[in-house]
């Protein structure tokens, strides 16, 4: 009986802390300027630059994205092909960086971020 007390207990320190640690790095993603920022390894760097764990630079870029990036309703559609030309490389990178200017993209463009 003890154990099981223990477990939960730890358990729900565990969760709660974690829960704190979200909600702070969304509230420092917010207050981040990123205008004038397009390359995404800039704008990587200047969400992520006071976090120490993997997780929670994750978390901060992904809470950048969903507040940031609005879908492309208009873009859906029409419908437009996508053009492949020269590198795919280049034409991804490309794509990324038209999204951050924007704030702007369809489903390829979340993905491609």
């Amino acid at each position: 009986m003890k154990y099981y007390i223990l477990t939960l207990l730890l358990t729900f320190d565990f969760c709660a802390r974690g829960q704190s640690q979200t909600i702070n790095v969304d509230s420092l993603v917010s207050t981040i300027s990123t205008i004038g920022i397009f390359e995404p390894d800039d704008l990587a760097d200047k969400i992520t630059y006071q976090l120490q764990t993997d997780s929670l630079k994750v978390r901060a870029i992904y809470y950048w994205i969903t507040q940031k990036v609005a879908y492309d309703c208009e873009s859906f559609k029409k419908g437009n092909p996508i053009q492949y030309k020269g590198d795919n490389n280049d034409y991804y990178y490309k794509r990324v960086r038209r999204t951050i200017s924007n704030k702007k993209g369809v489903c390829e463009d979340y993905a491609q971020m």
